[in-house]
């Protein structure tokens, strides 16, 4: 092998090592990426399904108090609806005010 031959060949390998290095560090960029994303991702997925269930208990809260105010209006005591439903006889009064 010549002196020139062996120069390219050392050129080449220098080269395969620069390339090497980088894709080594694009790898390791593209994992922190994808952990980043992963992350954001369930934080997303987690923060909707909180609001579902807020927007669930809002809806359980309305259906309770409309229940109450109906059971009121029909003319049941207080002490009859904190029987039948199971609610205080406080959460009763503060409904139907």
């Amino acid at each position: 092998m010549s002196k020139k031959d062996n120069e390219n060949l050392k050129e080449a390998y220098s080269r395969l090592e620069f390339i090497s290095g980088d894709i080594d560090l694009q790898r390791q960029a593209d994992l922190q990426l994808m952990a980043i994303m992963d992350e954001r991702s369930k934080n997303d997925y987690y923060a909707e399904k909180d609001k579902e269930f807020a927007e669930k208990e809002k809806k359980i809260l309305e259906d309770k108090q409309r229940i109450i105010k109906k059971m009121y209006e029909k003319g049941m005591s207080i002490e009859e609806i904190e029987e039948i439903t199971g609610y205080s006889k406080e959460e009763i009064e503060n409904t139907i005010k």
